[in-house]
């Protein structure tokens, strides 16, 4: 699903707000279902592409106000740690993660995905 960068105090034509072709990540039509996100406040919710005015460079959405909540917050070196997950050295590239008892097994990328339990 794209992501779209809006600012929840601008809003036009009735409950809809619009916002730059720059602050999306990937291309949209009319119609598309996006994630609309405010980097400031750390809240998302959902929206529908209404227009898109490529001369402007600007898209109006219509977003599910009532959608908008706070991110879910990153987890942090200390999470990973109180979640059992540990970090292995070795002489592979890569970085070792395992949850205790386990065997560590190399991995060429990490993420929250790659390190949970």
């Amino acid at each position: 699903m794209v992501r779209v960068e809006i600012d929840l105090n601008v809003r036009v034509r009735g409950n809809w707000t619009f916002t730059g072709i720059e602050d999306e990540d990937g291309p949209v039509t009319v119609g598309d279902i996006v994630r609309v996100v405010e980097p400031e406040s750390g809240l998302e919710g959902s929206g529908r592409v209404e227009e898109v005015d490529a001369e402007r460079r600007l898209i109006f959405l219509s977003v599910d106000w009532a959608s908008i909540a706070e991110l879910p917050p990153a987890l942090t070196f200390d999470d990973l740690v109180a979640l059992g997950v540990r970090a292995v050295s070795s002489a592979q590239p890569g970085v070792a993660f395992a949850p205790r008892n386990l065997e560590p097994r190399s991995v060429s990328a990490v993420s929250a995905v790659a390190c949970s339990v």
